[in-house]
């Protein structure tokens, strides 16, 4: 019989070989195990100097609660569910008044816990922020595509000025918010994930271009056009937040040097390496 015990060993323990015991309760049976516990002469810091960031897609949203984010700090980890769907449609943003800016009560309110690490408070890293969040920024929100799109092969040339303005103030707005309440040990990352090709099965989706994984030139000219706009406009914002756009690319063969300037954190498929920064 094999058994994997994950037990949390604190931080202020005696380094040393402690002797105990393990009890295995089941059907009025008791097993006990002697146990022998070498305990280094050192702790692993509360801050990940890795960040083993776990993408996720379909759970629970954060307005509904902080258990996946819990599970996923008590070991170590880092979980960044995706905010939107292929349609654009969001589940965890903040509220858009009738003029058209952010209502950001609903959405702080949630949100704090995660960022200044009081969700986390009872847990062997207390108080340890989470490392990076996913913004809900995406071709459909919050600026509607299909009020300012004409197909067209290249990004540039298929959004009207206003799609491009008003997506600029949105990112200078949550720039602004996230550095004015001092969140700057989290990465904030605008990330685009959607697809055309959904559509090939029968689904809805926003996206004109593959933005997950990009093959064709028309892709990467999309991701990088929507990149620069977001660093022209996040950039002018004094602060210390980290707000950083990503690309996840699994083809860097096919991108040449489409995406120079664009990114700012790309990840990357296989035998490349899995992270690369590029700010």
């Amino acid at each position: 019989m094999s058994l994997i015990c994950d037990v949390y060993v604190p931080h202020g323990a005696a380094p040393g070989m402690q002797q105990g015991k393990l009890t295995v309760q089941a059907g009025g049976e008791v097993l006990e195990i002697d146990v022998a516990l070498d305990i280094w002469d050192f702790t692993l810091p509360d801050k990940l100097s890795f960040v083993p960031e776990m993408n996720a897609y379909g759970m629970v949203n954060l307005f509904e609660g902080y258990d996946y984010y819990r599970l996923a700090h008590r070991h170590r980890t880092c979980i960044n569910p995706l905010p939107y769907n292929w349609k654009g449609s969001t589940s965890f943003a903040p509220d858009i008044r009738a003029d058209s800016n952010f209502d950001w009560t609903r959405w702080d309110r949630e949100v704090v816990p995660l960022l200044d690490g009081s969700a986390f408070a009872d847990l062997p890293r207390a108080h340890e922020p989470v490392d990076v969040l996913y913004l809900p920024f995406n071709e459909n929100w919050p600026v509607n595509l299909y009020d300012h799109f004409t197909p067209s092969y290249w990004a540039d040339e298929a959004f009207t000025a206003e799609y491009a303005r008003a997506l600029s103030r949105a990112f200078a707005a949550f720039a602004r918010h996230v550095n004015e309440q001092q969140w700057d040990q989290p990465v904030f990352q605008f990330y685009l994930n959607n697809k055309i090709s959904y559509r090939e099965h029968g689904h809805t989706s926003a996206a004109p271009w593959l933005f997950d994984e990009p093959v064709n030139t028309q892709d990467f000219w999309a991701l990088r056009w929507y990149g620069l706009l977001w660093q022209d406009a996040v950039s002018k914002v004094d602060g210390p937040a980290r707000l950083w756009y990503r690309a996840d690319i699994s083809y860097p063969q096919f991108s040449r040097d489409l995406l120079w300037g664009g990114d700012q954190y790309r990840i990357l498929r296989g035998i490349q390496r899995s992270a690369q920064p590029v700010c």
